[in-house]
């Protein structure tokens, strides 16, 4: 049938081209040998029967362009074209000029990914678990809203979730800090016991891998299962935000060996959305304590009844090995399922979608709430229709690091919580790749290809005292279809942060242009470009992967 629809084509590659091109798409449907003469139905609807193996024009048809296709490629490639494997990769980097252009031909099917076991010394740590009566959530599908949750808890959470504590009332001091992986000395140990090249955690990684999955993936729009008619015409792609531009500092933390720390870089002007970042820290507090236990441990108006640091957050952590890449992924919570076994799971705290969108001005929008179940506004499927949009990618792989099985996600206008929502890691792959296969194939390959990419750029960049720093951006290009990674020498990170706040202290003075225009200072920056291209049956294929649901 495929030749026969080619046959009705017009192309100025030629019959032998279409049908090269047909042939390779037929014999891509599947990993297993195909036989070609195996008899299809007969277009006569006379006959109303298959025909006999090797019978029949289809046959002879095919037959005939199967040994004319045989030879044409056997010219150039030695094995038959009946030797089906799984689609290889084959990455071009064109690297600064002084370098010189470089082709490489990559193998991706070697990745090996290890789960660590945990650290000695902390066996016996377990994550905290969910409180309230939460694990009901993640046990259940559905959102669930705050009315079910207090009839759930007797009436015994009172306001707790109704009248959010905000920012000035909170303790900072007792949620812990955030530890980057340039200055996680546990991280290092690991790295260096397990030979490991790069230490990254999973908010770091995650971004880069977002962009390389763009490419290999030609941008394919994720899939929107239970969504209502009013949607269907609605934008399918990624939103902006996720497809903007990355920037990271990469910092040689270890000469011996070298080890290379990549850890987040804000942007001159920090995080826009930094005040829903602050919440989400004490937020997470308030789904693992009871409403008397966050009380007393983490608001500023207890904290002369506690002891110093008693009831300060101890954060649990697990390793995942990919090649030469350490990751460290923190898991927020854990629950114990019907069968008995504990879940890790991940903690979202997400703001409804007005006050994302602007989220300078997230105070016009208290009056925002989620009322309804459908529709494009104050509803609960606008946040699910932004969640497949605009969070999901991010979270399969952050769940995919840490091992955890899903995301239990609290909806909120800074004010007070409308309800919780759980989705389990495989909704969440077949919503972004369509099937947990494509997921785990996505997942490996984006990994291998970022640590080739890292390796070039060190190869390249001459990185030899402990403390150097190079700022690396990455940008998936639709246009096309290309991966463009920056990097940027700046020498040592505190001095970098220090002449960046002398030169421009104020916000509406930090744009890039003038930051270096004002600080004098010429930037020695290289630029790698990144073109990857699927190779099936030793052909290379003009287009990328793409996904069909299921």
């Amino acid at each position: 049938t495929m030749v026969m629809r080619l046959l009705g084509q017009k192309s100025s590659r030629g019959l032998l081209g279409l049908a090269r091109a047909g042939m390779t798409r037929l014999f891509a449907e599947s990993d297993e040998q195909i036989r070609v003469s195996e008899a299809p139905m007969s277009l006569n609807p006379s006959m109303g029967q298959k025909q006999a193996d090797g019978e029949g024009p289809i046959n002879r048809l095919l037959d005939a362009y199967k040994n004319v296709i045989q030879q044409s490629l056997e010219k150039d490639h030695p094995r038959s074209v009946y030797d089906i494997k799984k689609p290889r990769w084959k990455m071009e980097f064109v690297s600064c000029p002084f370098t010189g252009n470089s082709r490489k031909r990559l193998d991706f099917r070697s990745m090996k990914l290890e789960y660590l076991p945990t650290p000695k010394g902390l066996e016996k740590t377990r994550p905290v678990q969910l409180a309230n009566n939460l694990e009901e959530v993640v046990k259940s599908e559905g959102a669930f809203t705050l009315d079910t949750i207090k009839k759930m808890n007797d009436g015994k959470l009172g306001d707790f979730y109704e009248k959010l504590p905000q920012s000035e009332e909170v303790d900072f001091a007792m949620l812990g800090e955030y530890i980057p992986p340039s200055e996680d000395s546990l991280l290092l140990n690991l790295a260096c016991k397990h030979k490991c090249r790069y230490i990254m955690s999973t908010s770091t990684i995650s971004s880069f891998l977002v962009h390389l999955d763009y490419i290999f993936t030609q941008f394919t729009s994720p899939f929107y299962p239970h969504v209502s008619a009013s949607y269907r015409q609605s934008f399918k792609l990624f939103i902006m935000s996720m497809r903007k531009p990355n920037t990271s500092y990469a910092t040689l933390v270890s000469t011996n060996p070298n080890v290379f720390a990549i850890d987040n870089d804000s942007g001159l002007l920090g995080e826009p959305s930094v005040v829903f970042l602050k919440m989400g820290k004490y937020l997470e507090q308030m789904m693992t304590n009871t409403p008397a236990q966050f009380k007393h441990r983490y608001l500023l108006a207890t904290k002369g009844e506690r002891k110093n640091s008693c009831y300060s957050t101890k954060e649990f952590y697990s390793y995942l090995k990919a090649g030469n890449i350490l990751l460290r992924s923190q898991i927020d919570a854990g629950f114990t399922d019907n069968n008995g076994r504990i879940k890790k799971i991940e903690i979202k705290t997400r703001a409804v979608a007005a006050q994302r969108y602007d989220a300078p001005d997230y105070q016009k929008y208290f009056d925002y709430s989620l009322t309804t179940r459908i529709g494009h506004y104050l509803s609960w499927e606008r946040e699910y229709n932004d969640l497949i949009r605009g969070a999901f990618l991010k979270y399969v792989h952050q769940l995919t690091i840490g091992d955890m099985s899903g995301a239990i996600i609290a909806h909120h206008n800074t004010q007070q919580i409308f309800g919780f929502e759980y989705f389990p890691r495989w909704h969440m792959e077949n919503c972004v790749y369509g099937s947990q296969e494509n997921a785990k194939i996505c997942f490996s390959t984006a990994l291998n290809l970022l640590e080739k990419i890292l390796n070039e750029i060190f190869q390249q960049e001459d990185l030899t005292v402990k403390g150097d720093t190079v700022k690396i951006g990455c940008f998936a290009s639709y246009e096309q279809n290309i991966l463009i990674v920056m990097v940027e020498h700046i020498g040592d990170k505190i001095t970098y942060k220090r002449r960046l706040d002398e030169d421009c202290p104020h916000d509406e003075d930090r744009d890039v242009i003038d930051y270096y225009i004002k600080s004098k200072v010429i930037p020695i920056v290289s630029k790698y470009v990144v073109k990857i291209e699927p190779i099936i049956n030793d052909i290379c294929m003009e287009y990328c992967a793409s996904y069909s649901q299921g």
